[in-house]
């Protein structure tokens, strides 16, 4: 009599879900981009997003004290690449040794590279202007402002540490950080809020391709983590 392999009826539909999952996350990733492109057109077209940007920005200036400007100065300052870089690679070279795999490092270390290559890309393309510096909270930016790279790379390098640690409290910190990034880009007056927007939109796009592409060896990440 012969004995039947038990995984070989699931082997299929394990591959089915796993192609099913990836097109889903390129077609998110890909509705995400096309939300952004409209946020982009919307609002260089003079149209609500425009008015909303600018009623935020008047909103931030009438806002604003000396004291909390140096603590959102500060705050905003993590999101450069001199404070940036050292967290991130202290984080994932923790858990790359903790896993004995340097995929963490790898899958983060591209992330980063896309993340940073799609801010100065798109902003050189664009080329919009930031908010005046009347508005603004020096020191100054004179770089382009669609998207904001801040909360762009904010997004992709601490929301991929947060999915390869794969822990609730990690997801919790990593979503305060992100948001509060974006949001004291537009309380500066650095950026314009839909800068920020698409930051976050584009941000998430990488994100969901990120972990399409990877996600069998993000999944083995994780799964060490519970058998540790």
């Amino acid at each position: 009599m012969k004995t039947q392999n038990p995984h070989a009826t699931h082997a299929p539909s394990a591959r089915s879900y796993s192609a099913r999952r990836t097109v889903t996350h390129i077609l998110l990733a890909a509705v995400l981009v096309a939300i952004s492109a409209l946020v982009y057109r919307n609002t260089t077209a003079g149209g609500w997003l425009a008015e909303l940007d600018h009623q935020l920005l008047e909103h931030s200036y009438n806002d604003r004290s000396n004291t909390l400007a140096k603590w959102v100065t500060w705050y905003t300052n993590i999101g450069t690449t001199a404070f940036t870089a050292p967290i991130a690679t202290a984080l994932v070279v923790w858990l790359a040794w903790a896993k004995r795999s340097w995929w963490p490092i790898v899958i983060t270390a591209l992330s980063a590279t896309c993340s940073v290559l799609t801010t100065t890309l798109v902003k050189e393309w664009l080329g919009r202007p930031r908010p005046e510096h009347t508005f603004a909270v020096a020191p100054f930016e004179y770089a382009p402002s669609f998207p904001s790279g801040h909360t762009l790379n904010a997004v992709v390098v601490f929301g991929i540490i947060a999915i390869l640690y794969a822990s609730t409290l990690g997801y919790i910190l990593a979503g305060i950080y992100i948001l509060l990034m974006g949001a004291s880009r537009i309380w500066l007056g650095h950026h314009w809020f839909t800068d920020v927007l698409a930051g976050w939109l584009i941000g998430a796009a990488w994100l969901l391709v990120i972990s399409a592409i990877f996600w069998p060896i993000l999944r083995n990440i994780r799964a060490t983590r519970h058998t540790r």
